[in-house]
């Protein structure tokens, strides 16, 4: 061993000799006492900074959770869900209606769920026959199957409706359920085009209908933790926001599989299990295609594209954290560069093959589905202005690259990253955090704050990456109390417990309904007429800067 002895003039064997002599409680502990002494007056420091900053907030920035009044729970209400495809089946999953042998480990059984929301399924409604086959499975064969939803309407065991259907369909059900004297639980984007979302939000206030919108990230505790930051004041003045959604597969970009077993009911022969003109019954009259229902959402006759479908994920979140409202202007551009065109195909013995699936040797386009044209764009960017609040908004999106980046708050004393929990960043320049800053008990490149815990809750003033705690990012859960909990769950239940008060104002109403709508379309027709779109809000009315002509097409 070598006693090579370093700059100061301590060997290896000296070093090792005194460290074996230094008592357990010696100088390392000592030192690692004192480092935690003075990590917990920095944090107190930074706390006090938080505390301070609430303390004084003028803010209403609560998210509206608990109806004005108890509910009642003596009655039970009767659901009935319109669209039972993917995102329908989730609803049903969510509200209870889920057979034993598909439930995941430690979920709740089914008939416990039904049992607590005292619901029952009265009702299902799909244009897809194997749908309806697995709603009728799920509910023990006690729910009426429909095709038209309006004859669905009629039925008196009907309270409620949960409508998750294409984009296209979602406003005319929605609105027909209001009129018949139904609450209405609806996927976004809420309304496929702007005339109806004010034609929606008219019948809806004259109804009284309780209705709320798919938003169920809102019941992520991680919002609560970030609005709470906003309302300290923290941040400064928030100038910009920057907001991404990623992806990177087939499925992703929306080629998803057909099934075996399609064809539309007029057809002389084949499977017949698609009522394919009812479908077609609101848009223009093609010839059956399965891709324009399996895959509806790369076409603009029924879908909403990235602005409707991932967009208002991020741009909600965003409205109720900063109470924003419609944007006074926005201005698109992207396109079809990467997923333009999907081929189904099939083994060479004629089995259809999942679109991520490899190609094995011999596979060959399958002849019962054609090759889909894309038209809705892959590659999506969009610039928001509030003037009035000094702030932008910038979302960007690929369907091609798989890289996720969470949402951003930029202020002038500090930033918040939504990317890993809640965590907050001095600016370097930040005069509120200047001292703190000067003497090094925060630092620009670590959290000085952070939302911490598994249970998304607890708030910590941390000074190193190593104390940072993260909770889950997505849309299906969240964790409470130290339990996982689906938010689809929560947010039915907000809308049940809303019901049952005949209270409106749910935790996505039709007023956030209507500004998420609005907002969507505004991003929507920049990017078709090439031109910025703004919002009038004295006349609540949309104005095309420079193809006036296009934008009234596309409103029509």
């Amino acid at each position: 061993m070598s006693s090579k002895k370093n700059g100061k003039g301590l060997s290896r064997k000296d070093f090792l000799k005194a460290a074996a002599t230094t008592p357990v409680l010696g100088a390392f502990a000592l030192s690692v006492a004192q480092k935690q002494k003075d990590d917990k007056e920095k944090r107190q420091r930074v706390m006090e900074e938080f505390e301070k900053g609430l303390a004084q907030s003028t803010a209403q920035n609560t998210r509206k959770k608990k109806p004005a009044v108890t509910p009642s729970r003596n009655d039970t209400l009767g659901i009935a869900f319109i669209g039972v495809g993917s995102r329908g089946k989730d609803h049903m999953r969510a509200l209870g209606y889920v057979l034993d042998k598909d439930l995941e480990p430690g979920a709740t059984p089914g008939e416990q769920v039904r049992k607590e929301l005292n619901i029952r399924c009265s009702a299902v409604c799909d244009l897809y026959e194997p749908n309806l086959e697995y709603a009728k499975s799920v509910t023990g064969g006690e729910a009426k199957t429909y095709t038209d939803y309006e004859e669905l309407l009629a039925s008196p065991d009907v309270d409620a409706v949960v409508v998750a259907t294409t984009d296209h369909w979602h406003a005319p059900i929605a609105r027909a359920a209001a009129e018949a004297g139904k609450h209405v639980y609806v996927e976004k984007c809420m309304t496929h085009s702007v005339r109806e979302a004010y034609d929606l939000r008219e019948a809806v206030r004259r109804k009284g209908t309780v209705l709320q919108l798919g938003h169920q990230n809102r019941n992520s505790s991680r919002y609560e933790d970030a609005i709470r930051v906003i309302d300290s004041g923290i941040l400064g003045h928030v100038t910009l926001v920057q907001c991404y959604t990623n992806r990177n597969n087939n499925n992703g970009a929306w080629f998803r599989n057909v099934p075996a077993a399609h064809g539309p009911k007029s057809a002389a022969s084949g499977p017949r299990n698609l009522d394919w003109d009812r479908y077609v019954a609101n848009t223009e009259k093609l010839p059956y295609d399965p891709n324009r229902f399996f895959n509806w959402s790369c076409y603009w006759d029924y879908s909403t594209g990235l602005s409707g479908q991932l967009l208002t994920h991020e741009m909600d979140v965003i409205n109720m954290i900063l109470q924003l409202g419609i944007p006074a202007s926005a201005s698109a551009s992207g396109g079809i560069y990467h997923f333009r065109e999907y081929q189904a195909m099939q083994t060479a013995d004629g089995q259809p093959l999942d679109t991520n699936a490899p190609l094995p040797t011999g596979a060959v386009p399958r002849p019962d589905v054609p090759r889909i044209l894309r038209e809705v764009p892959d590659v999506f960017q969009v610039v928001y202005e509030w003037s009035d609040r000094g702030l932008t908004v910038v979302y960007n999106a690929t369907l091609a690259c798989g890289r996720q980046r969470g949402q951003i708050y930029m202020g002038n004393e500090a930033t918040m990253d939504l990317t890993n929990g809640v965590q907050v960043f001095a600016d370097p320049e930040s005069k509120k955090f200047a001292q703190l800053l000067k003497d090094g008990e925060v630092k620009p490149t670590e959290p000085m704050l952070s939302f911490t815990g598994a249970a998304g809750k607890g708030l910590d003033a941390l000074t190193s990456a190593t104390s940072s705690f993260y909770q889950s990012l997505g849309l299906l859960y969240d964790f409470q109390n130290g339990k996982r909990v689906d938010i689809t769950y929560l947010h039915h239940k907000n809308w049940l417990e809303h019901i049952r008060a005949n209270d409106q104002d749910t935790l996505c109403n039709i007023e956030d309904g209507f500004q998420e709508a609005i907002t969507a379309h505004m991003a929507t027709l920049s990017y078709r007429t090439g031109s910025r779109v703004r919002w009038d809000s004295g006349s609540e009315s949309l104005v095309c800067d420079s193809n006036p002509a296009a934008m009234q097409s596309l409103m029509a």
